[in-house]
């Protein structure tokens, strides 16, 4: 549960990045704004809320997890749960090298981007309408595989447990 809280202060620390502008100091130790790096992040002065963690997105991302342990990170949807957005990794010790790092340099510099170099994880982490996120980190046989899922909304209601008990999901 701490790492996922970590994980979710990260996103919050990176989606107030992109608002403000400043630079990234990508170590070990986590974000944080530092002048002496050279990938400065210009910010596009849209304001975004800091994410509340919600106990039911935080089931929500443990069921995206663990399923994708077994599941080659196949988005499940909406499942009929209440997450209006769910991006996955597994690879990295640190999600936001990929979700974040990687996919904002594609949007930043289309002229050398990868033809296949994904911005859509990018796109979801910094909409400005989220207000609500959880976060879960599940173990596969060789890497971590993280998933976080955000909402607009307060949630109080888990969805359809029906279709989350045929899909094997009940029991987590």
């Amino acid at each position: 549960l701490k790492t996922s809280l970590n994980f979710i202060d990260e996103c919050n620390e990176l989606r107030n990045i992109e608002t403000n502008g400043g630079t990234i100091d990508a170590s070990h130790t986590g974000w944080a704004y530092n002048k002496n790096q050279p990938y400065v992040v210009q910010g596009d002065n849209v304001e975004r809320m800091q994410l509340k963690v919600n106990s039911l997105l935080m089931a929500v991302a443990a069921i995206h997890a663990n399923w994708n342990t077994k599941n080659d990170l196949e988005h499940l949807g909406d499942m009929d749960t209440p997450s209006g957005g769910e991006i996955l990794s597994a690879g990295y010790m640190d999600p936001f090298d990929g979700w974040y790092i990687e996919e904002r340099d594609n949007v930043l510099h289309p002229d050398r981007k990868d033809p296949d170099g994904q911005t859509g994880h990018y796109g979801v982490m910094t909409m400005q309408s989220w207000e609500y996120t959880g976060f879960a980190v599940a173990y596969a046989k060789y890497a971590p595989v993280h998933a976080q899922v955000f909402s607009e909304g307060e949630l109080t209601d888990i969805g359809n447990g029906e279709l989350m008990g045929e899909m094997g999901l009940m029991g987590y």
